[in-house]
């Protein structure tokens, strides 16, 4: 049809080439998504289950806030911080870094940090903010 057979103002309708679905590829790849989304998900737990691995949270949570830095050990360092500490600022920051060193990036840190991550997600999947450590660290 070309533009000249079509008069002024008449309404213009492009109807685009149809192309075939497989049924059968589209229900695979659905039961395969379905499949890889059961797998990776975390585990649904029984009450039971559910109130013990809640223990072993506050107990690591507790054991996370003992030994790890609080909230003002990591703001050391920062020029703006240390200039209202005065003399001081020095040792604080070399002290906060070895306790960071002491603990946090040793085997049991590591191993709590990650613990906490993966009961977290187990606990409650939704709350992305669960997840986060530095939700679990004192204030001062």
């Amino acid at each position: 049809m070309a533009t000249s057979d079509v008069s002024e103002g008449a309404p213009r309708h492009y109807k685009p080439p149809e192309f075939p679905f497989d049924d059968s590829k589209l229900a695979a790849r659905e039961a395969k998504l379905k499949n890889i989304l059961d797998k990776e998900s975390p585990p649904k737990l029984q009450p039971i289950q559910k109130n013990k691995a809640f223990r072993e949270f506050n107990d690591l949570v507790k054991e996370w806030e003992d030994n790890s830095l609080t909230k003002y050990d990591q703001g050391l360092g920062y020029p703006s911080i240390m200039a209202k500490m005065g003399p001081d600022a020095e040792l604080a920051f070399e002290r906060a870094k070895k306790k960071c060193n002491a603990w946090e990036f040793e085997s049991r840190g590591q191993f709590v940090g990650h613990r906490l991550k993966e009961l977290a997600g187990v606990l409650d999947s939704d709350n992305s903010e669960l997840r986060n450590l530095d939700n679990f660290r004192r204030r001062k």
